[in-house]
């Protein structure tokens, strides 16, 4: 272990995910100032290389410090990266461009700063053999050099309930950078283990694969494209390795997890993409929305109502594809199960002051959504008997949920007050720490709005947070929600880059007031505020 810096400070490239391993490629420039020199890597499908990075600075002092960082080559750096506080919650950061420096305070204990929010093998081992719960079983489906690194496939299920279940499995996808796909796999197995009912554990059988590639996890990303060059003990490249296991399963739904499209250099940080499978309607091309129309799929409607996420954090541009483009194409042809990859990124989800805690969420989201979908097309249909190759499900018992109907605030007429719809409050784009919100309400501190809440509105959800053009010399505000009147809901006092999620319980009828309690130099955003019918995470209305 080095010896701290005059501040306290201490700057390495932990053994197990760190990089660059090279102790010459950190340098101290001066108290509380290092250089990180992590030469650019290169993938296929990314046009641009990109500098990956991931260090740890411990403050031993009693109180925070300030770190100043330059990750070499600068050209190669993003705008940005994450950090992850000694408390665990991961936060994104800004990083100059075109000198590649960033500035941090560090609080004492020991900060991960990383050019994405990362894991390392022994967390992901740890994680695993923390699962002690009876509904959790856990077998080695692989492993990687010798036996060293094990590729765990999570089964959650109640030991009892019917014989013939709905096999759902997810699976991180196997490029090593896009880390998003294990996060979510822990906001899954959190609430299949939550008690909630709608996780039908009698009906349902779900695998979740939380890290393919272990060792690339304690390479720290150097073995990014493993399903293409690198051998598994089996004697397969490990892609094909990891679709052979997923097909011997024969799961009858099943996601892979990516997020390259929109964490690397030179690509859009306002898309996401989602494919959702139906085997009666809607195109296998990449239609791109909202420049071209949704699909004509009551299945995609059935998704957009369970999982209208991107409302809540900017993403108005996004792909739908139905996946059975892959069907004939890639490497998941000739398998069984109907196959679907989603393109879920950590940018832009920084509501309430943790990246990871929404990317987690969406696991969750992502869960419910798939099977509520597919119950629901089952039992219209009947489409899973004992002739199919996955086998026949039985519904019997299950929960299904009525489908959730959602309504935009900007949709609405005020009964009072104002709000400029979809744009800030002086009439600009709405942008909260650098995401361009194409939905949502914007205003000005000591403004205020009432609407008349939807007949059967069972809850109210929005990102508030200050506008990035509000600036950061303007002071705090907070932001208010008043049922009838009565105060149900006020935001922490929050600045520029700051935000936080308001989802309220509503009764499905009165009026519901929004406020920015501020001075009127505040811009205040709703980002994405929209009432919603039979809200799963809220009580149903009387």
């Amino acid at each position: 272990m080095p010896e701290p810096d005059p501040d306290g400070i201490i700057l390495i490239a932990p053994e197990d995910g760190g990089t660059p391993r090279d102790p010459a490629d950190i340098v101290r420039v001066a108290a509380g100032h290092y250089r990180v020199t992590a030469g650019p890597h290169t993938i296929t499908w990314v046009k641009n290389p990109e500098t990956l990075f991931m260090v740890e600075a411990t403050n031993r002092a009693p109180e925070p410090r300030p770190l100043t960082l330059e990750i070499a080559p600068a050209e190669n750096t993003k705008p940005f990266c994450y950090y992850r506080t000694p408390a665990g919650a991961w936060r994104r950061t800004d990083v100059e461009d075109g000198t590649g420096r960033l500035t941090l305070s560090l609080a004492p204990g020991t900060t991960r700063i990383a050019s994405v929010p990362c894991y390392t093998c022994g967390e992901y081992m740890r994680y695993v053999e923390s699962l002690a719960d009876p509904r959790v079983s856990q077998a080695v489906a692989f492993t990687d050099a010798g036996g060293r690194f094990k590729i765990y496939r999570l089964t959650v299920t109640n030991p009892g309930g019917v014989t013939n279940k709905l096999k759902i499995c997810f699976g991180k996808a196997m490029h090593a950078r896009e880390t998003a796909g294990y996060f979510m796999a822990q906001g899954i197995v959190d609430w299949l283990l939550s008690g909630d009912p709608a996780a039908n554990l009698d009906n349902i059988e779900w695998t979740v694969y939380p890290c393919p590639d272990p060792r690339a996890a304690y390479e720290h990303l150097k073995y990014d494209e493993l399903e293409k060059y690198e051998t598994y003990d089996g004697g397969k490249l490990g892609g094909v390795t990891y679709l052979d296991a997923i097909g011997a399963g024969r799961h009858h739904l099943i996601q892979l997890e990516h997020m390259w499209n929109s964490e690397h250099i030179g690509c859009k940080l306002d898309t996401e993409s989602y494919e959702y499978y139906d085997p009666e309607n809607g195109p296998t091309r990449k239609p791109e929305f909202p420049a071209e129309p949704l699909p004509d799929s009551a299945l995609l409607r059935d998704w957009l109502a369970f999982w209208p996420h991107w409302f809540e954090f900017g993403t108005d541009h996004y792909f739908h594809r139905n996946a059975k483009h892959w069907d004939s194409n890639g490497g998941y042809a000739g398998r069984p199960g109907w196959i679907m990859l989603n393109e879920i990124i950590c940018y832009g989800k920084e509501s309430g002051g943790d990246v990871v805690a929404n990317v987690k969420e969406q696991g969750k989201q992502w869960a419910r959504a798939c099977s509520q979908v597919y119950m629901h097309f089952h039992k219209e249909r009947n489409w899973w008997t004992a002739s199919h190759p996955c086998g026949a499900v039985d519904l019997t018992g299950a929960v299904l949920l009525p489908k959730p109907r959602h309504i935009l605030a900007e949709t609405l007429t005020p009964v009072a007050g104002t709000a400029v719809m979809c744009r800030n409050g002086a009439g600009a784009p709405m942008l909260i720490f650098r995401k361009q919100y194409d939905h949502g309400l914007g205003m000005k501190g000591g403004d205020a709005v009432t609407f008349d809440i939807p007949a059967g509105a069972n809850s109210f959800r929005g990102n508030a947070a200050p506008d990035d053009a509000t600036g950061t010399d303007k002071g705090a505000a907070q932001f208010v929600l008043e049922l009838d009147g009565r105060e149900v809901w006020r935001s922490a006092p929050l600045g520029t880059f700051d935000s936080q999620m308001a989802h309220v319980p509503l009764p499905g009828r009165g009026t519901l007031a929004l406020a920015v309690d501020g001075p009127p130099e505040v811009l205040g955003n709703w980002g994405g505020a929209r009432f919603t019918i039979n809200d799963p995470d809220q009580p149903a209305t009387c």
